[in-house]
């Protein structure tokens, strides 16, 4: 395994850490037990994954430190962002994701194009 290869799966595994300790940390800290933190907090790990999943995805060229400084920086904000909003809130829907999953990526991408990242199309270049 190249080194490359091994700091892509370390920063995935983080990435997946994170998600997981989000969903622990919803449950415990949600108002209404039940669907209700399955909804919340499961549509949230879901919506983490789908938003930065592509997001890192379509910039596969621009995957260098000032992109990953970026990256966490907005996942600290999304993080805290929707657990402050989900923590005080007595009603999420699910169908509420279907808005707001696009809506997050749209905003994530346009921060990344105007910080100076280019979109790639997510597949690897072959040189032969």
């Amino acid at each position: 395994m190249t080194a490359r290869r091994v700091r892509d799966f370390a920063v995935y595994f983080s990435i997946a850490i994170a998600v997981v300790l989000l969903i622990v940390w919803g449950s415990m800290h949600s108002i209404k037990p039940g669907a209700e933190v399955i909804g919340k907090w499961g549509g949230l790990a879901v919506n983490t994954l789908i938003v930065f999943g592509y997001t890192i995805r379509h910039n596969r060229p621009s995957l260098r430190r000032a992109f990953w400084a970026l990256i966490l920086l907005l996942f600290v904000v999304h993080a805290g962002v929707f657990m402050a909003v989900l923590g005080r809130l007595a009603e999420w829907k699910v169908a509420w994701w279907a808005v707001v999953t696009p809506a997050e990526y749209f905003l994530i991408r346009s921060v990344i194009v105007l910080a100076g990242h280019r979109r790639g199309d997510g597949r690897r270049h072959s040189h032969s």
